[in-house]
């Protein structure tokens, strides 16, 4: 990919499109395994490769339009990648040696990993460039989920992993980037950005509804009730439902983090959000008024 312009010249590398090939990848700050990670990239998603740095590249994916830099193994990537033709729907589902009962599995994708289907056999279909899957863990790559709190709410037990995406561990902005791409709703990757891009701040005073999104400085989380959060944080090491009273404690007097805001989305995207499961208080408790 690099190209010499003249005898005495430097060479000049060109950026080029390349998808992810292995099950994920990590995008890092610096070229080495310990390097801390910008965000998870799942198998099938396209980047951009910008060098080059030994077994390394730089690359760069965008998020809602949002550009995230970093490095990312060279062996994870491949420019001979087929188009997707399909999206992975199951929690996490088994590369196969052979479409047959006891195969082996050589590999697993998570859910929303983006692949390309060249044959069908019975259950199983084979994708590129090799390797078989069951049929009924695959969608057609434009389906969506019908409401993003539930994706979200289907993560309850996941382990919290720094920069992770999947059901295999993710942060807390990774939750939310979940369960909105889940629905195919477009946004941010990192917590900074969704803080100001995702939907519009309520007014103080406002009282938060299902499907919110709650901001503090270091941290962020989901409404599923007026009293109730969503989140995936290092101290339970898990996505975890809490009261909101609990969180805001925490946040505030353990964390040291200050409060930003909530943010709803547009009545478009909220169509879908089903009413919560679990029964809401009747009255709200004071923090819950987003702070007067």
């Amino acid at each position: 990919m690099a190209e010499a312009a003249g005898p005495e010249s430097k060479q000049v590398f060109r950026p080029y499109n390349a998808r992810v090939s292995s099950g994920s990848t990590m995008l890092r700050h610096s070229p080495t395994e310990l390097g801390e990670v910008e965000s998870e990239l799942l198998h099938g998603e396209p980047i951009t490769v910008t060098g080059y740095l030994g077994d390394w590249l730089t690359a760069e994916a965008i998020f809602a339009g949002f550009v995230y830099k970093g490095f990312v193994r060279a062996t994870d990537v491949t420019t001979a990648a087929s188009e997707p033709t399909h999206k992975v729907v199951a929690r996490l589902s088994p590369i196969l040696a052979f479409p047959g009962l006891k195969a082996a599995a050589i590999h697993k994708l998570s859910y929303g990993a983006l692949v390309s289907v060249i044959e069908e056999k019975d259950h199983h279909v084979r994708i590129w460039p090799d390797g078989w899957m069951y049929k009924k863990h695959l969608a057609g790559r434009d389906y969506k989920a019908a409401d993003y709190v539930e994706a979200i709410e289907g993560l309850m037990g996941v382990p919290f992993v720094w920069g992770g995406r999947s059901p295999a561990g993710l942060d807390c902005s990774g939750m939310i980037e979940f369960g909105l791409r889940a629905a195919g709703i477009p946004c941010a990757r990192r917590m900074v950005h969704l803080s100001t891009s995702l939907g519009t701040e309520l007014p103080k005073g406002s009282r938060p509804a299902r499907g919110d999104f709650l901001f503090y400085s270091g941290h962020c989380a989901m409404f599923v009730s007026d009293m109730e959060v969503i989140n995936c944080n290092g101290l339970a090491g898990r996505v975890q439902v809490e009261s909101f009273d609990e969180l805001d404690d925490r946040m505030r007097n353990m964390r040291k983090y200050q409060f930003q805001s909530v943010r709803r989305l547009d009545e478009r995207f909220r169509a879908g959000v089903q009413i919560a499961k679990r029964q809401a208080g009747a009255v709200p408790s004071p923090a819950a008024l987003l702070h007067e």
